[in-house]
């Protein structure tokens, strides 16, 4: 549920300062369809673990998550 910080734009690939604020998981979402829009993504601004994101999660190819801090 992290968003784009000034202080990350050294850190996340493809974003810009016009991107501070944005949801991290969507501007990812939109830099991955940009390379390939075949992907069939659907994006889950949820801390891990939570049972609710393990409620909707069913047969997931692939899972990425990302955190400044692991707390």
């Amino acid at each position: 549920p992290d968003i784009l910080d000034v202080t990350n734009l050294n850190r996340m690939w493809g974003v810009g300062k016009d991107d501070v604020g944005a949801l991290k998981v969507d501007l990812f979402a939109a830099r991955a369809l940009a390379i390939n829009p075949t992907l069939r993504l659907t994006c889950h601004a949820r801390a891990i673990p939570c049972i609710e994101f393990e409620n909707e999660i069913t047969a997931p190819c692939v899972i990425i998550g990302a955190f400044d801090k692991p707390e």
